[in-house]
């Protein structure tokens, strides 16, 4: 077997609406850290190139973010559709920015039971610049960038690869985000 590696970033970093993007690979290379860091690509005539065989999903969030079950939340709604099959030995999460302690455990406990794997399973590492650390992560900025700059909403409501924000059963209460 091989390990999975999904790289997650956003655009517009906490105002409304903000678009989250995730980018599946197996390629180990997709998530080895590129020194010197990679540039941001804002010229997005190359994006479908750059994607590849890649797949991708993402969500547009009308809510402001810093609830920690809403960060779960929305980290799940972009991870399960991503993996549709449990042919891996690890499942890693690449995610651009910081997250708090208590996202990175509930998400990490919730994907354990959706999946049926163990945790030990499922490694997340978060930082800063990761999407110019790391080429998986780096793609999925460019998508997120290219979402909020070339596309309406309209056009993203009815793109194939659009997920929902959902509740995880797993979180302790369900959010009625404002």
């Amino acid at each position: 077997m091989r390990d999975l590696y999904i790289g997650i970033d956003e655009s517009n970093h906490g105002k409304v609406p903000e678009i989250f993007v995730g980018v599946r690979s197996y390629d180990s290379y997709d998530a080895i850290e590129n020194i010197p860091l990679l540039g941001k690509t804002r010229n997005h005539s190359n994006i479908g190139e750059r994607v590849g065989t890649r797949e991708y999903r993402f969500l547009v969030s009308p809510y402001k973010r810093g609830d920690k079950t809403l960060k779960t939340n929305i980290l799940l709604s972009l991870t399960n559709p991503l993996i549709k099959e449990q042919s891996f030995d690890y499942l890693h999460l690449l995610i651009d920015g910081e997250i708090p302690k208590e996202v990175g455990i509930m998400t990490r406990t919730s994907l354990s039971h959706i999946l049926k794997i163990s945790k030990e399973k499922i490694i997340i590492t978060s930082g800063p610049d990761y999407d110019r650390k790391f080429e998986l992560v780096n793609i999925a900025d460019q998508l997120a960038n290219h979402f909020f700059r070339k596309k309406t909403l309209e056009d993203l409501t009815s793109h194939k690869c659009l997920v929902e924000l959902v509740d995880s059963p797993f979180t302790s209460n369900p959010v009625r985000y404002s």
